[in-house]
């Protein structure tokens, strides 16, 4: 990298100097108009196969993700083999905020800039949009289409074979410029504002940059923006400045909740920047022991292997289990620097597979073992409700609209319930198209805490290291929230179940969640005899049956004992039916 480096300064230094000699070339035609400042998120290299731009997580003071910067992708690395690549500058592009009108860019001149002087034209030949080219300084000015994007094309071609050393070569690069005035004409003085770049096209053999991602337990990759991952959904704190603290590089960070004594099996699949697989290569996983990285209690862990190879397929999975008991649970505190907090009865640490190479892309596992997956009934509630509409919504946010709950709304605990209508026709059991005003059964799980009584355990000493406290009882003990504990719902006799949305989140969240809302679901057929999520924030569970007769439907948190809610459904007038817990 250092080779780019200088060349980089050698660029820049040879732009200053184009900058001060006399005008070289006949002034080109008047353009009509310029397109606006141009930003760094407007400039970007085209996907294609054996290319990566390099998309940093950078964040501002404000935790907000920056990408008009420099540093966030100023990277884009080119698989030797692949020799053509395209850079497209879209005036819609706005950081921050909702895409500008294509009508900013329409029909308006920009320039890009090509700096050749990182390739040996010894070796290579070089085309830019077809056109062979044999100097350092390339200047393409193009015409934004209507949608106000334009593009720039180029190719790199062998000039002989690799015994010859007449071919390209790791770390040789192009840079590319544009901006929003002629640069090729030295009278023309262009404002730091009017150009970005350059953007540098970093040729690398393949295997280049190892990517070590947390997979599913079925060995299922995650989502684009760590989105997907089953096993620990929802629970990739976006928000967190730790990504902004941790890695530099695009990294997914998980948490999950295990009782203490538990193993936490974490599999992993090493890939290179292209998406090949890297058989055979190296991995070590890491988990620290020491205070403070556990809290103020030692991590004790059965000996495994943490150094392994990966298989054919790039595939590894290790597993890390915990010997800490309850009560060092319940005597270990922890401060959260995000949130300010202090806690006890919980370990938290953070573990990491990595292949020691750099640059490299990897995920972040940070469990927390608590001495207790045991959750208080008071933390489910359990209710009826009329998934008939009040009105048809025009707005997906107008929460006027939201299905209507029937007057004897009922919350957990031993109550009795109105038995409810089959969902679905009810002269046909099993029928797969909803009623529009059938009443369902809602399980809310508002947010999960173990069984702990909520007490003050300690006295924070100094309110300017809120880290420093002291413990009030040997005894003491506080409920935990629970970051994504594995949550099984199962029913019989027809019972259908589906984890969906809260009706209150705005639309935005329930999307970034993959969360369907409750009156998306048209029909049983887009429901699950049995369901298994890893759940942190709160969500909302839809209960319903596809016969009449007795349903149950049965909530397991961790290995615990179960919660149980016996619902009746009929064909006909309604009867009571009894809730019944644990």
């Amino acid at each position: 990298m250092n080779r780019l480096l200088r060349k980089g300064a050698v660029a820049s230094a040879a732009l200053m100097v184009l900058a001060g000699l006399p005008m070289m070339t006949t002034s080109a035609a008047a353009v009509t108009e310029w397109i606006p400042a141009p930003t760094w998120s407007q400039m970007n290299v085209d996907s294609a196969a054996g290319v990566f731009q390099q998309d940093l997580r950078m964040f501002d003071s404000s935790s907000v993700k920056m990408t008009d910067s420099s540093s966030q992708h100023g990277t884009a690395y080119i698989r030797k083999s692949t020799r053509t690549v395209t850079v497209r500058y879209d005036c819609t592009k706005q950081q921050g905020s909702l895409p500008l009108p294509s009508s900013t860019c329409a029909g308006k001149n920009l320039q890009f800039w090509i700096d050749l002087s990182g390739l040996d034209f010894t070796r290579v030949k070089v085309g830019v949009e077809g056109v062979l080219k044999s100097k350092p300084n390339v200047y393409v000015t193009k015409t934004a289409d209507e949608n106000g994007q334009a593009t720039v094309t180029l190719n790199v071609t062998d000039r002989g074979t690799a015994a010859k050393g007449q071919v390209l070569m790791a770390d040789d690069y192009i840079g590319v410029s544009v901006s929003a005035c002629d640069r090729s004409v030295a009278s023309n003085k262009c404002s730091n504002t009017s150009y970005v770049g350059p953007l540098a096209l970093l040729y690398q053999d393949k295997g280049y940059y190892p990517q070590v991602k947390i997979l599913n337990m079925d060995q299922t990759p995650a989502l684009p923006n760590c989105g997907g991952v089953l096993w620990a959904r929802d629970e990739t704190w976006d928000w967190s400045v730790y990504k902004r603290s941790w890695f530099g590089d695009y990294a997914c960070v998980y948490s999950k909740s295990y009782q203490v004594g538990d193993s936490a099996t974490v599999p992993y699949r090493i890939l290179d920047i292209w998406g090949t697989p890297m058989a055979n290569y190296p991995v070590d996983f890491t988990h620290p022991s020491t205070p403070p990285n556990c809290g103020t209690v030692r991590c004790k862990w059965a000996k495994d292997t943490m150094h392994k190879y990966t298989d054919k397929n790039g595939y590894v999975t290790f597993v890390a289990r915990n010997l800490n008991t309850a009560v060092e649970a319940c005597a270990n505190v922890g401060y959260n620097q995000d949130t300010k907090q202090t806690h006890n009865c919980a370990i938290g640490v953070g573990m990491e597979a990595t292949t020691g190479m750099e640059p490299e892309s990897r995920d972040l596992f940070w469990p927390q073992f608590v001495n207790s997956l045991t959750i208080p009934s008071d933390y489910i509630d359990f209710h009826v409700r009329s998934r008939g509409m009040l009105n048809t919504p025009t707005d997906p946010n107008d929460h006027s609209a939201l299905p209507a709950p029937i007057s004897n709304d009922v919350y957990a605990g031993d109550v009795k319930n109105p038995a409810l209508p089959v969902a679905g026709s009810a002269a046909a059991p099993g029928d797969a198209t909803f009623q529009a005003s059938a009443i369902t059964a809602t399980l809310d799980l508002s947010y999960l805490m173990n069984g702990n009584p909520d007490v003050t355990c300690f006295r924070v000493l100094d309110a300017k290291h809120p880290q420093r406290v002291k413990k009030l009882s040997a005894n003491c003990k506080e409920a935990v929230p629970l970051y994504a504990p594995d949550v099984v719902v199962t029913a019989n006799n027809g019972g259908k179940v589906l984890r969906v949305c809260p009706d209150t989140n705005a639309s935005g969240v329930c999307s970034a969640a993959q969360l369907p809302r409750s009156w998306d679901i048209t029909s049983v057929a887009q429901m699950k005899s049995s369901q298994t999520f890893g759940w942190q924030y709160y969500s909302q569970l839809l209960l319903t049956a596809t016969q009449p007769g007795k349903t149950t439907f049965t909530v397991t948190v961790g290995k615990n004992r179960p919660i149980t809610i016996a619902q009746s459904y009929i064909n006909t007038a309604p009867t009571p039916t009894t809730i019944k817990r644990g």
